[in-house]
């Protein structure tokens, strides 16, 4: 089984755009002073598109009548292990819920990079900040707003 060089440096590039989506999200939950930031979420989305875009070659490769979306539930189920690290509990509330969802979204924004859907993932990776940032504000305006009218 021999994979082409220009095989081989599209399945980089497309790890590389998943690192660069891993980069985005971690970099917002480092700004947010979150545990989990850059370094982890880059190596999980670059990794996962490294593994699908593998998986893909093997397919094509083999001309075997199995699923290439093995990979990715193989990810999913793996990165549910990472996930699960970053939640902690104490007393009656849980933490790190929303970090182990940013695990989870750059584990699938790297499969859909390894799959070659860059515009896809370009979006989603916007999306994803946005909804981040945002939601995080109206939370703290919620907050706020229930807190004044419990007074």
């Amino acid at each position: 089984m021999r994979f082409s060089v220009d095989d081989q440096l599209a399945i980089v590039g497309r790890a590389g755009l998943g690192a660069l989506c891993g980069l985005v999200i971690g970099l917002e939950r480092q700004l947010a002073n979150k545990v989990v930031g850059l370094r982890t979420h880059m190596l999980v989305a670059a990794a996962a598109a490294l593994a699908t875009g593998m998986g893909e070659l093997l397919f094509l490769d083999t001309g075997d009548s199995g699923d290439p979306t093995r990979v990715m539930h193989a990810i999913i189920t793996g990165i549910g292990f990472i996930g699960a690290g970053a939640i902690f509990r104490s007393e009656s509330r849980a933490r790190g819920l929303t970090t182990a969802a940013t695990l989870f979204t750059a584990a699938i924004l790297g499969c859909i990079c390894g799959l070659g859907a860059p515009v896809l993932a370009g979006l989603s990776t916007v999306a994803a900040v946005i909804s981040l940032r945002v939601l995080l504000k109206v939370e703290e305006h919620t907050k706020l707003k229930y807190q004044h009218t419990e007074d």
